[in-house]
């Protein structure tokens, strides 16, 4: 995450944050980091000599270290007159902000904090370089408020919700990828069939990554696109090739350059995964099916439409009677819902799968497949449910959209 999306979402989003200590005579290995806020006030929620390797779990949580305890004055004290070459840790929460601060380099003409000693800076369009002026006193610095405006914050919020750079997954968006994972066993599932469909003709973009048993077309060659849809992270597009099937996923993100010198790099392409089916495939499914990031056992041999069919009837039968059972012999009211919750959501993944089966066997054709197949999904969630859903959540290219209550629950 670069430091201008990060800087957004504090300035915005306010969430509980990592910072150090500084003072006189201290050097860049005694700080947090080069760029940052200046805190000027705020709660402490930890206190560390060292990095304590905390981590966001939620907008206003972090991780606690390993050796945190309650923390006391002398916690904080200590923190502060920590020894050694190195950078203390606080997490603080409701914190706020005098500036922004970028750490001294003499050799890259960046000067704004030097020697532990804050200094105010002007910009020299002619050098285009900040120029450090005088030092900033801790009572100015305590003085300073800094606040964005309220429709500079919402605005930040929108653009970081709509485009999410946290590593979330909320429960939706696992809904939206059971049914990717049912449109895709479809197509297995017939994989005869599917082989010999023939739909859009375009040029195929090559391949950052490949994985299956036949080779992919090479740039430009043309393929037949027999479906397309998005899941989470992807938009999805199916093609044959030469009587075989494919599955490409482009991610509508900028992939990193890995590299020991120039980590994190962004480059022009965005990540992309091209994957080969064959016959094994299908073959292979025996009676489990993948739902998102989980597997379901269905107790039937996976051969056909009609035994996917039978077996996500059973399962969902089973899992009602296990419910029932479940709540019955609970522990408690919590305990109740706890399970109940379990059942219900494990339910609406399995229909939700059903959903994308019934929609690949609709969008080709097969629409007795496809009404046994809604059938059984539309009692337990509506074909309206998975279509509002959907368009709530994720646009064409497969950027999630998130909430604050996604965050306020995620880990990060």
């Amino acid at each position: 995450m670069d430091w201008k999306t990060k800087l957004a979402i504090a300035l915005a989003c306010g969430p509980t944050i990592s910072s150090s200590s500084i003072r006189k005579d201290d050097t860049a290995q005694n700080m947090w980091a080069r760029m940052g806020l200046v805190l000027n006030q705020g709660f402490i929620e930890g206190a560390y000599g060292q990095d304590a390797g905390t981590q966001a779990r939620a907008l206003k949580k972090r991780s606690q270290s390993f050796f945190q305890r309650k923390i006391t004055e002398g916690d904080i004290r200590s923190a502060v007159n920590r020894t050694g070459n190195r950078y203390n840790e606080f997490s603080v929460s409701n914190w706020g902000v005098a500036g922004f601060y970028i750490c001294r380099e003499e050799r890259q003409g960046i000067p704004d904090l030097a020697g532990g000693v804050v200094y105010n800076t002007k910009y020299d369009p002619k050098s285009r370089k900040l120029i450090a002026t005088v030092p900033v006193s801790q009572d100015q610095v305590l003085e300073k408020r800094f606040e964005i405006d309220d429709s500079i914050r919402k605005e930040s919020i929108d653009k970081i919700l709509s485009d999410s750079p946290f590593n979330v997954y909320p429960v939706e968006a696992q809904y939206i990828d059971c049914r990717a994972d049912g449109r895709e066993l479809y197509m297995v599932l017939n994989m005869e069939e599917t082989e010999q469909r023939h739909g859009k003709e375009e040029a195929f973009q090559g391949t950052t990554d490949f994985r299956g048993y036949h080779e992919p077309p090479k740039d430009g060659e043309k393929v037949s696109v027999v479906s397309e849809s998005s899941r989470v992270g992807y938009k999805v597009k199916y093609f044959t090739f030469g009587g075989k099937l494919f599955r490409q996923e482009a991610s509508p993100w900028l992939s990193p350059e890995y590299s020991s010198k120039r980590w994190g790099k962004q480059t022009k392409q965005p990540i992309e995964h091209t994957r080969g089916f064959g016959r094994r495939d299908k073959s292979s499914l025996r009676d489990y099916i993948k739902i998102g990031l989980n597997t379901h056992k269905l107790n039937e041999r996976l051969s056909s439409n009609e035994s996917y069919l039978r077996g996500m009837a059973q399962s969902l039968q089973k899992l009602n009677e296990d419910k029932e059972k479940a709540a019955a012999n609970a522990k408690g009211r919590g305990d109740r819902l706890r399970l109940t919750e379990f059942y219900d959501d494990w339910i609406k993944r399995l229909a939700w799968h059903l959903h994308g089966f019934a929609e690949q066997a609709a969008e080709f054709g097969d629409d007795n497949t496809a009404e046994k197949a809604l059938a059984i999904a539309n009692s337990i969630v509506t074909v309206e449910t998975v279509k509002e859903t959907i368009s709530r959540r994720v646009d064409n290219d497969g950027r999630l959209k998130i909430t604050l209550k996604d965050l306020g629950k995620a880990e990060q």
